[in-house]
């Protein structure tokens, strides 16, 4: 038997198939060496690129979180002031209306002084030596106001009684009658007057020095006629009854 034809060892083929693959610091890399070492590569990797950039993108994003949350609390906090201030702020406005809300109706005549408007009238015009005419209202009762006289914005709010007055005196009684009706009530109107002079009266006396009669004149009297506006706030009733709707307010007169 020849040399060539003698066996092969497996340590030979081991040692031979060895010599096929790269060697490095004594390291053979086999395929099962190779595949252990780009394992390893690949966690020294992952944790490297953990370590040195997920790691800080990571703190960074808890540390922009936080910021802004605390900006957020912040931002309530403030918010919340604010609407708090605006309420008081509305609710002193609210209790300031309210206020002048009474005070504009204490302006206005009441049903009492309606009531007993006539009697005041002839109290007046008696303490003058005048004489009180005519006195006739105008309708049974007061009226709503909607026709803009005293203002756009009061209508549908305000009702009103209208008198019809008529007197009869001098020129100062006249005067001082209608001053006196003026301050009856700051809200009672008084418009449309108009006087007319009557005949001039005079008087015969004889006079002892010239033992002539003379004719001495008195004071010219005036017949005055006026319109008397009472002004009256409405009734709660009444308020409620202007604010219904047409549709719900024939729906009701329908059941009554």
């Amino acid at each position: 038997m020849t040399f060539a034809d003698e066996p092969i060892s497996k340590n030979g083929l081991e040692a031979e198939e060895q010599g096929n693959y790269p060697t490095a610091f004594g390291i053979t890399f086999t395929p099962q060496v190779s595949g252990i070492a780009l394992a390893i590569l690949g966690v020294l990797g992952a944790v490297y690129i953990l370590a040195n950039f997920v790691m800080p993108a990571y703190q960074n994003y808890q540390t922009l979180t936080t910021d802004e949350k605390a900006k957020e609390d912040q931002v309530n906090q403030q918010k919340s002031g604010v609407i708090e201030k605006k309420l008081q702020e509305t609710e002193t406005k609210l209790k300031q209306a309210q206020n002048l809300k009474s005070e504009v109706l204490n302006l206005f005549s009441s049903q009492a002084t309606l009531d007993t408007l006539l009697i005041d009238i002839n109290k007046f015009v008696a303490s003058k030596n005048a004489k009180l005419v005519n006195y006739k209202p105008q309708g049974n009762e007061a009226t709503i106001v909607n026709d803009g006289s005293l203002g756009t914005l009061v209508n549908n709010k305000l009702k009103r009684r209208t008198i019809n007055l008529e007197l009869e005196g001098t020129f100062e009684q006249t005067q001082s009658i209608l001053r006196d009706i003026e301050r009856l009530q700051p809200l009672l109107l008084v418009k449309n007057i108009s006087s007319k002079m009557t005949v001039s009266p005079f008087v015969v006396l004889p006079n002892p020095k010239t033992k002539q009669t003379e004719l001495i004149s008195l004071p010219s009297m005036l017949k005055t006629t006026l319109t008397l506006d009472v002004v009256l706030p409405l009734t709660p009733e009444e308020a409620a009854a202007v604010a219904q709707p047409p549709a719900q307010e024939g729906q009701q007169q329908q059941k009554s």
